[in-house]
């Protein structure tokens, strides 16, 4: 199965597309932004959004968040949720179903978890 993925932000659409596309990230074409949902994170909103767009039931979703709000969301649409400990401590993190120190960290996992089917 082709590695499909989607990112849900609280930007809006262009500085989103600036910003991922200087990461060196590759950037997903299913993009869920600020303009795209009513509610903001911690609402779920974003996560069902963004899993019907990749035309996948939210509860095979993995999310990798970095803040508490984030967290939340994931959780609350029924999605497995990474957190990366870089911009809030692992206890702010709470209920996510791993916390890592790094998004390097996070993404090895991602990949443990995805066989591999998701290399770069």
């Amino acid at each position: 199965m082709p590695c499909r993925r989607a990112v849900v932000t609280s930007s809006r659409a262009e500085p989103t597309a600036a910003r991922l596309a200087r990461t060196g990230l590759i950037v997903p074409e299913v993009r869920v932004c600020a303009e795209d949902v009513s509610e903001g994170k911690p609402s779920p909103e974003g996560c069902p959004t963004a899993a019907a767009r990749l035309g996948v039931d939210p509860r095979r979703c993995l999310v990798v968040e970095d803040a508490p709000a984030g967290v939340a969301a994931g959780l609350a649409a029924g999605c497995t949720v990474y957190a990366v400990a870089s911009t809030h401590r692992p206890d702010e993190l709470r209920g996510a179903h791993g916390c890592f120190g790094s998004l390097r960290e996070a993404a090895e996992a991602v990949l443990r978890a995805m066989g591999g089917a998701c290399a770069r």
